[in-house]
């Protein structure tokens, strides 16, 4: 990639904010390296990496530290200002897990009302299926974006279960199957 730069440059071809440098560093570097494999090797790293220190049980309890985040309406896709939003949260989480303590960074659905049905309404499609179809969206683009919500945490609005089951506490004590 250096070499095509000072060729180039060598040339005559490059100016500051050279529309032709620029095309030339994006198809080098396109051709070095293959961002969709290198994507999926550190995603998977990282869920195996977080796997195994979820599964060590410390001898020594740490500090709590609970970050909640807005939950988002599943009307739609995530857009720049969800990706916002949700990095300043999982930035701050994930420096506290840094920094020892043990995080709650729970995701949820603010799938409860008329954004998501009057959504559904305008695509004359069922608000149920609308708003399933788009939280498994939403988790997985927020999953491709790289951010550490407790997923085994996750509840959404418009589930009957969160407001017909017992209290987390009780599911526990009954083993009963969580409604996430």
């Amino acid at each position: 990639m250096l070499a095509a730069c000072i060729a180039l440059k060598s040339r005559g071809f490059v100016r500051a904010g050279s529309t032709l440098l620029t095309k030339t560093l994006r198809a080098s570097f396109a051709s070095e390296f293959n961002f969709k494999e290198i994507d999926k090797r550190w995603t998977e790293h990282i869920r195996t990496f977080k796997e195994a220190k979820t599964n060590k049980k410390s001898q020594k309890k740490p500090e709590k530290f609970y970050c909640l985040s807005q939950f988002p309406y599943p009307s739609g896709n995530l857009h720049m200002g969800h990706a916002r939003v949700y990095t300043i949260c999982d930035v701050i989480a994930k420096a506290e897990k840094m920094a020892g303590k043990d995080v709650i960074n729970p995701m949820g659905w603010d799938s409860f009302g008329l954004p998501a049905e009057n959504a559904a309404l305008q695509r004359n499609i069922a608000p149920v299926k609308w708003t399933q179809k788009n939280i498994e969206e939403m988790r997985s683009q927020m999953d491709r974006l790289g951010f550490d919500f407790d997923w085994n945490r996750e509840l959404s609005t418009c589930s009957c279960l969160l407001y017909t089951s017992p209290s987390p506490r009780d599911r526990q004590k009954s083993r009963m199957p969580s409604s996430a």
